[in-house]
């Protein structure tokens, strides 16, 4: 019948249209052929070597639904990821450089993000407290063997909402621009112990710490190191606080600060989380630039955004990378 002529002529185009790009893709500069120098992995990817990119791509590989209508090799694939995570290309650019088009560059994008925020996720981890110790930086030994972890907050850039009331909560006294923020805990050896979720960039910095859950974590007596204005205090420096539970909290844990001796040298310690934080930032450039609106948004079917997702992610792999911080 024509209708079934016609169906299979749409079909015979499909499949000439995915043969054209294929080859295309394959004439691309992004091959797995043409990643087998360490620096230019290093450079595009963020990885330390070729080995870390290969043992990321056998751990997600699996995960992700490969089909002969697939552009791309899962190397490409997992490859145009962390290029855009590493120096935040436009799509448009990422487009070229591949070979497909820019709607198959964000649907690879976003295919392999929702991948890697449930698989990478265990590489944010909390760890225990011999671990922390036996490999405690000197410079932290001398001033307390119980910290715990360093807590500061840092604010991404997002593009201005049209919403009037979004533009308003997410608005930033400190950046003058709208933001979001999130609070991180880092370990002493220069490590993401701990990421919260997403908040409005307007949200105070203390209601932040009591809410997002890091307090959960923390047992009566251990220590954290925190900056500004994260509890009661006002603090604006360093200080360091310990973990307590109030009769009059109602059982509910509280950071208390505890006076350190003056004599004690904090400067490595007090520049500690802006060090990391400030890493973190450099390597992945998609955490400079202005977010869209809609990566703050909560997607259908998730319980997270998108913004969530990609902190989640360039933490993880900046965690399995070489550690800002030297432990020597």
């Amino acid at each position: 019948s024509a209708k079934e002529a016609s169906f299979q002529a749409e079909c015979q185009a499909l499949r000439s249209e995915n043969i054209e790009l294929k080859e295309k893709a394959s004439r691309s500069s992004m091959r797995e052929d043409g990643f087998q120098k360490e620096e230019k992995i290093r450079f595009y990817t963020g990885l330390p070597s070729l080995a870390r990119f290969t043992e990321l791509l056998h751990f997600l590989s699996a995960s992700v639904p490969q089909t002969h209508m697939n552009v791309l090799t899962q190397f490409q694939e997992l490859l145009l990821v962390l290029v855009k995570f590493k120096l935040n290309l436009l799509e448009e650019d990422l487009a070229h450089r591949f070979g497909i088009s820019q709607s198959t560059v964000s649907r690879v994008f976003r295919k392999w993000v929702h991948i890697m925020n449930v698989r990478l996720a265990r590489f944010v981890r909390w760890p225990d407290r011999e671990e922390l110790r036996s490999a405690m930086p000197p410079e932290f030994k001398k001033c307390c063997h119980e910290l715990v972890c360093i807590i500061d907050t840092t604010e991404l850039l997002m593009e201005r909402p049209m919403d009037l009331k979004t533009r308003a909560q997410t608005w930033s006294k400190s950046k003058q621009q709208n933001t979001v923020k999130f609070l991180i805990g880092i370990t002493p050896q220069g490590t993401v112990s701990f990421l919260s979720q997403a908040w409005a960039g307007g949200v105070p910095d203390q209601h932040v710490t009591e809410n997002c859950g890091i307090l959960d974590r923390l047992s009566p007596g251990d220590v954290v190191f925190a900056n500004r204005g994260l509890t009661a205090h006002d603090s604006v420096g360093l200080y360091c606080a310990e973990v307590i539970v109030s009769p009059l909290s109602e059982g509910r844990k509280q950071l208390d600060r505890r006076e350190l001796d003056p004599s004690m040298e904090l400067n490595y310690v007090r520049f500690h989380s802006e060090r990391v934080i400030g890493a973190l930032k450099r390597k992945y450039a998609i955490l400079k630039g202005a977010l869209p609106v809609t990566w703050t948004q909560h997607e259908e079917g998730s319980e997270k955004s998108m913004v969530n997702k990609i902190v989640l992610i360039c933490c993880a792999l900046f965690n399995l990378c070489e550690s800002a911080v030297p432990l020597e």
